[in-house]
């Protein structure tokens, strides 16, 4: 397997980057403003129980970038790693 480095991927912009080294350079980091950083909004929602979430393209529900990340709300509080919502 080889080994992905956010640092040298092209796709990613020089604004972006900065995010994920600010949020990559703490284990308290917060998720959910990490995802905010980027324009997604972070909900969760009644999902099958063997999915933990899903990113869903979902303009209507107001997202700057048009994008939802959605985590089941039944998971323990300790794997979803949010803050609050």
């Amino acid at each position: 397997m080889t080994e992905y480095s956010f640092k040298s991927d092209p796709r990613i912009s020089g604004w972006e980057r900065e995010q994920l080294r600010d949020f990559c350079s703490t284990l308290e980091g917060n998720v959910v403003q990490l995802a905010n950083a980027f324009g997604l909004k972070v909900l969760e929602d009644d999902l099958l129980p063997y999915e933990r979430g899903c990113l869903e393209n979902a303009p209507r529900i107001g997202s700057d970038s048009g994008w939802v990340i959605k985590l089941n709300q039944n998971d323990k509080p300790e794997t979803k790693n949010l803050g609050p919502i």
